[in-house]
C-alpha cells in the first residue's frame, strides 16, 4: 500500500488578513514522493504570516504526486523558537475530512489540498 505525506512547515507567531503564496520548506526530500507547487495561507497578507490566537486559518497546497498512492496524510508543524513543534490537524488523512483528495493518487498527477487549522488559544505567540 502507497502513501504519500504532504509536509509543509509554517511560521506561527500572531493577526493580519487575506491571502498570500508563502515561502515553505518541502520536506519530502526522498525520490518518489511529489513535489509542493505552492501553499496558500490565509488569511496571511505577508511573510511570515501573522496567526492571530482564538482563529482558523486555511492551507491551501498544490503538489504533484510523485507516485502511485492510495492513502495521503497532512504534516504540519510551526517553527517556535527554530524548533519545529507539531500543529495537529483535524483531518490528517488527507483522504477523507471536508476537502479531500481523490484517492487514490496517480504519479505525476497535480492536485489542490484544503485544510484548516484552529489556532488554539493555548498556543505561543
Amino acid at each position: 500500500m502507497s502513501q504519500i505525506s504532504i509536509g509543509v512547515r509554517v511560521l506561527v507567531l500572531v493577526a493580519m488578513t487575506g491571502a498570500k503564496s508563502v515561502t515553505f520548506k518541502d520536506c519530502a526530500t526522498s525520490p518518489g514522493k511529489g513535489a509542493i507547487k505552492s501553499v496558500d495561507i490565509r488569511p496571511c497578507t505577508a511573510e511570515p504570516c501573522k496567526l492571530k490566537r482564538g482563529t482558523d486559518i486555511t492551507m491551501v497546497v498544490i503538489f504533484v504526486a510523485g507516485g502511485n498512492a492510495t492513502k495521503a496524510t497532512s504534516v504540519v508543524h510551526g517553527i517556535i523558537g527554530g524548533v519545529p513543534i507539531p500543529f495537529p490537524l483535524p483531518h490528517p488523512d488527507a483522504c477523507t475530512g471536508a476537502s479531500p483528495l481523490p484517492c487514490p493518487l496517480s504519479a505525476g498527477t497535480q492536485y489542490t489540498y484544503t485544510s484548516t487549522l484552529s489556532i488554539l488559544q493555548s498556543y505561543p505567540t
